[in-house]
């Protein structure tokens, strides 16, 4: 089948912007191991691309590893997003 949105290719690039960013190495194997995980469950290259990229923007928000996040981390991220979202909308 034709890649006619070039899916791999975004999601090679995805990858290697996560591999030459400052995030932590800890972090870094944990988005890599759950892009081996979907791979593994028969997830396409673009929702991968989309988790990874998403993956991604999550840690640089958090500003720690994903081991060492709690429950009002997460909620933080959550807040962020919907406040983003709201802004987008009112536009």
């Amino acid at each position: 089948m034709t890649d006619i949105h070039n899916l791999n290719r975004r999601l090679e690039a995805t990858l290697r912007k996560v591999e030459n960013s400052s995030i932590s190495d800890k972090n870094k194997k944990a988005i890599f191991e759950f892009h081996n995980f979907c791979f593994s469950e028969g997830i396409g290259a673009g929702k991968i691309q989309r988790y990874v990229f998403d993956l991604e923007k999550i840690v640089n928000l958090l500003k720690k590893d994903f081991d060492k996040c709690k429950r009002e981390d997460i909620q933080k991220v959550c807040w962020f997003n919907r406040k983003a979202r709201f802004r987008a909308t009112r536009l």
